[in-house]
């Protein structure tokens, strides 16, 4: 077999000897590229049409819990079926015929997807990776308040803090006990004390957003030592609370709070005062959204004006057109994600790459209007208010839970233990709220298969 020209620093390669009807006769394990000269082939040269040699680079193969290497060598690779744990895509593919004497191995473009049997289960489609329960335990909450607001209590906590316009309660979950406790976490008078959103910010504290009627505040601070007043924000040109939805830095990097405002301004706050970011000229109040993504990197949606602005160092850096674009998101092994309502269009989902080029991408149809999504480092799970969840993750598609009917969802947090949600009834005589809790599966939730992953 002549050598073929391999990539530079292959690590391991493995030959297959196809038959005429295209199965394999015979195959090697994962080799050193020096094996193959000494790669001895026992299978008879009539029982072969073709010879089929792929190769890995340094690291590709090492994104999975590899054997040891006699086990690698020795263990023969197979084609991948369905319901096979598959290896990565092999970095280089060649083929040739079986011949009398010397085999030249041509490059091909499209690698065989592979697996061995050492290879670990892994999951085909989103619905497999999804980590939560179907049915939830539900918690009502005797209060029938239109305004709502939930984050997790604190950074290591099982419990959420949830606000309602009249009231805030301390809601520690269980899959067989719960336990609801009111709070009285600001020394207001009754309503006066609107909380419309609070964050968990990088030090563990909370902030709570908009808690005055006749000017928007932020708080500062731990439900059990106490909050301080951060700046008030009295920029809104109609008078009144300025209503908006917040991101911030996660644990482990400087304080940054960005505020997205329903009258388009993008605002930042360090810890001392408000720093503007961008004004907009919409005369509309719409749905707007922000996502922190690195060290003084930011993004921004507003409904309305149909881009997402990115700002590098509080300064405008790029904007990307997307007709509509109502909620942005950072998934850090794959990219931005930025999320449409069309009247028309429907439900969009697309993926804005590192050069700032637009993706959309061709997953299956996301249930309804979008308002809320939480992600991970690798997925992302998004709410509509009409009782949808589902979860997306990237190469594995979209996975929809059962709608809860009736169901009209306000809010949600990721909690240690499962996923809280805020409901009201729809067409409910009593109108109250409830938690719906959904305590995190527990079976085996499968890694993604590498040949889908992006």
């Amino acid at each position: 077999m002549l050598a073929p020209e391999l990539p530079a620093d292959s690590s391991r390669v493995a030959l297959l000897l196809v038959g005429a009807g295209g199965q394999i006769v015979e195959s090697t394990g994962l080799l050193g590229p020096d094996a193959l000269s000494e790669l001895q082939i026992e299978t008879r040269p009539d029982d072969i049409a073709r010879f089929t040699l792929v190769a890995y680079r340094n690291g590709n193969l090492e994104r999975l819990t590899l054997p040891d290497a006699e086990t690698l060598a020795s263990t023969p690779v197979e084609v991948d079926a369905e319901t096979d744990a598959p290896l990565p895509t092999p970095d280089w593919a060649g083929t040739g015929p079986a011949i009398d004497g010397a085999i030249e191995i041509v490059p091909v473009r499209d690698p065989p997807s592979l697996t061995a049997a050492w290879a670990p289960r892994c999951a085909h489609s989103a619905c497999e990776r999804h980590p939560y329960e179907v049915e939830p335990v539900r918690i009502t909450l005797n209060d029938s308040a239109p305004r709502h607001m939930a984050v997790r209590w604190g950074a290591d906590s099982e419990s959420a803090l949830v606000c309602t316009s009249s009231a805030c309660y301390r809601i520690s979950p269980g899959r067989s006990e719960s336990r609801v406790e009111q709070v009285d976490l600001v020394p207001t008078s009754s309503v006066a004390g609107f909380i419309d959103e609070g964050v968990l910010l990088s030090d563990g504290r909370l902030a709570l957003w908009n808690l005055r009627p006749d000017g928007s505040q932020l708080l500062v601070g731990r439900p059990e030592t106490g909050f301080t007043s951060g700046a008030p924000l009295l920029i809104n040109r109609w008078g009144g609370s300025v209503q908006g939805r917040f991101a911030s830095s996660p644990v482990g990097h400087a304080l940054e709070l960005l505020l997205a405002t329903r009258d388009e301004r993008y605002l930042r706050w360090s810890g001392r005062d408000w720093e503007s970011l961008h004004e907009g000229t919409s005369a509309v109040e719409a749905q707007a959204h922000a996502v922190w993504l690195a060290p003084g990197r930011s993004a921004f949606a507003f409904y309305h004006s149909q881009v997402v602005r990115f700002f590098e160092d509080g300064r405008p850096f790029k904007q990307v057109a997307l007709n509509p674009v109502a909620v942005v998101e950072n998934l850090p092994t794959f990219g931005v994600l930025a999320i449409g309502n069309g009247f028309r269009t429907g439900t969009q989902l697309w993926r804005i790459k590192e050069n700032y080029e637009v993706e959309e991408l061709e997953e299956e149809e996301l249930a309804g209007d979008v308002d809320i999504w939480i992600s991970s480092d690798t997925q992302a799970l998004i709410a509509g208010p009409n009782g949808e969840f589902s979860l997306f993750e990237p190469g594995l598609g979209n996975c929809e839970l059962p709608r809860r009917e009736n169901d009209l969802v306000l809010d949600a947090v990721q909690l240690p233990g499962g996923l809280l949600t805020i409901s009201t009834r729809e067409r409910s005589d009593l109108g109250l709220n409830f938690v719906n809790y959904y305590p995190k599966r527990t079976d085996e939730v499968l890694p993604a298969c590498l040949v889908n992953a992006p």
